[in-house]
């Protein structure tokens, strides 16, 4: 039987990957979301209607919720909560445009994404939790241009929230690409 060794290097990376793989793992076991999932719904509902009255007030349109936005938001907080990171872009699962396209929305299109963490809040999150991400995204000049951006007309909202009370929320637009955009 002839047997094929394996480079020292190849060997010593991957028992590195295997490692950084069951750190991971580890880090992910140990983390709880105790956002409450039957209150999801009308959290989701809180902060659409915060966006538009936001809207409303500049004379835009408002959005639409958008399940494939949902779902891309929700994953990408628990993601965030779960790795102990905060980042538009996750290592595994990309940026809002490759979420989106995963939960199976369009992979292209006018895309912007609000990301907040929240220490020390209510446990599990309520109304004044939402309240106070949106006015924090609604004072920042880059999150409120997101919120207040003409081209998008879908809406998502994620939360997921740590033990001692770190949230982690997120807000996911999408507009489709227009005739206009090709010209």
């Amino acid at each position: 039987m002839i047997r094929a060794s394996i480079p020292g290097y190849f060997r010593a990376r991957a028992r590195l990957l295997l490692a950084v793989g069951l750190a991971a793992l580890a880090a992910g076991c140990g983390s709880v979301d105790f956002v409450n999932r039957a209150d999801l719904p009308a959290l989701r509902a809180q902060s659409l209607g915060l966006v538009n009255a936001a809207r409303a007030q500049e004379g835009l349109p408002p959005l639409t919720f958008d399940p494939a936005l949902n779902k891309a938001a929700q994953a990408h907080a628990e993601d965030m909560r779960r790795r102990n990171y905060y980042s538009h872009t996750s290592l595994l699962t990309g940026g809002p445009a490759e979420r989106y396209g995963r939960a199976g929305g369009a992979p292209i299109g006018h895309f912007a994404e609000n990301i907040a963490r929240c220490f020390r809040c209510a446990i599990p999150a309520d109304s004044a939790s939402v309240r106070q991400l949106h006015e924090q995204w609604m004072g920042s000049p880059e999150h409120r241009h997101n919120i207040l951006k003409p081209d998008v007309t879908r809406y998502g909202f994620g939360l997921a929230e740590t033990e001692d009370g770190k949230h982690y929320a997120v807000e996911e637009f999408y507009g489709p690409v227009r005739p206009e955009d090709y010209q």
